[in-house]
Formats: C-alpha cells, sequence, structure tokens
C-alpha cells in the first residue's frame, strides 16, 4: 500500500512541474500566433481593405489565442472594435502568463487599428510585430533556461516525499 500512495506522490509531483512547464509553451505559442495575426491583419488591410471583424472571422486561429479573437468578435457586436480587443485581453488575461509590458503593448495596438489609412495601418502593424518579437524570443530562451526545472523539482519532490513516508 505505501508502495503505491509513494508512486502515486512521484506522478503528483511530476505532473505539477509538466503544467508549469507548459505555461512556457503555452505563452510561446500565444505569441507566435500573435505575429501571424498581425501579419494577417496587414496582408488583409493592405492588399483587401478587409473591415477587421472580417479579418478575424477569416483567421483559424487555435488555442490559446482562439479565445481572445472569438471574445472580441463577440464583443465588437456590442463595442467598437478598439472597445471589444481591449475586453477581449482583459478578460482573459489570466490564461497566459503575459508580463505587464506585453499584455499593454497587445491592448494598445487594438486602440489604434481601424483609425487611419491602410497604408499607416500596414506600418502600424510591421511595428507591432517588431516590437512584439523580443518578448517571444525572452520567452524562448526562458523556456529553455528554466523550462525543465519545475519536472525536475516536482518529480524530485515526489520522490522525497515517498522516501519519506515509506
Amino acid at each position: 500500500m505505501k508502495f503505491i500512495g509513494g508512486i502515486i506522490l512521484i506522478i503528483t509531483g511530476f505532473l505539477v512541474g509538466y503544467f508549469s512547464y507548459e505555461k512556457y509553451t503555452l505563452k510561446i505559442n500565444f505569441l507566435t500566433q500573435y505575429i501571424e495575426l498581425i501579419t494577417l491583419i496587414k496582408n488583409s488591410i493592405l492588399y483587401y481593405s478587409s473591415p477587421l471583424k472580417t479579418i478575424l472571422l477569416s483567421y483559424k486561429s487555435k488555442y490559446p489565442l482562439k479565445e481572445y479573437t472569438e471574445n472580441c468578435i463577440s464583443l465588437s457586436n456590442e463595442f467598437s472594435f478598439s472597445q471589444a480587443w481591449e475586453k477581449s485581453f482583459e478578460n482573459n488575461q489570466n490564461s497566459i502568463n503575459l508580463s505587464p509590458e506585453e499584455k499593454n503593448l497587445i491592448v494598445s495596438f487594438g486602440r489604434y487599428l481601424g483609425t487611419s489609412d491602410s497604408i499607416s495601418q500596414a506600418k502600424y502593424c510591421e511595428q507591432q510585430i517588431e516590437m512584439i518579437k523580443p518578448y517571444l524570443k525572452r520567452a524562448v530562451r526562458e523556456k529553455s533556461e528554466k523550462g525543465k526545472l519545475p519536472i525536475v523539482l516536482g518529480t524530485g519532490l515526489g520522490i522525497a516525499t515517498a522516501i519519506l513516508m515509506i
């Protein structure tokens, strides 16, 4: 019976560590998808003059960005696009571990989108992409430097607890 309890503790420790590790991957996926979305917005505005809501509807987003785009689309029925964008990111801010600078950068992007001519908006999108790239690089670096640590610590803690229990 102690052996089974020890195995459960080790597995639980590993899983806690693994879910902490996944936060790094989730943030990288979010920032990568965000850059893809901004690129789509830029190209759609520049070449097709598509409305912002139509652009978001055409974007085949995946988790984690999907929650934000779907929320923004539904909120844009009640609010202006900039308000819907801001509320979407405020409502879902805890699902991704974004720093305050990253969050402010993303929220401010929506405030100015759709307020000028297509060439200015395309330049604004390019500027946004360049401003978010350092955060993506930092997230990749953090994952490579610190990513495995939660798994090792969680498993080690589970093993230590199992040994003390036996």
